[in-house]
């Protein structure tokens, strides 16, 4: 199996199912997956290379804070 491509087809079934992209909802990661993920880019990652991902057709006006 291609690395990735159990996710991504874990994506694809939830996705048209559900409207919420919550990944602990859709049950495509555990709670303590999830959480250990956001530490490691908030304690590990952000420090060295912050980045914001925007939806798409976010308009620049609503990025402003």
């Amino acid at each position: 199996m291609e690395k990735g491509s159990f996710l991504r087809e874990r994506l694809k079934e939830t996705s048209n199912a559900q409207s919420t992209h919550d990944v602990i909802d859709r049950a495509i990661l555990d709670h303590e997956t999830a959480t250990s993920a956001f530490d490691y880019y908030v304690q590990i990652l952000a420090p060295v290379l912050p980045f914001v991902i925007f939806p798409d057709q976010t308009p620049a006006l609503h990025s402003k804070g």
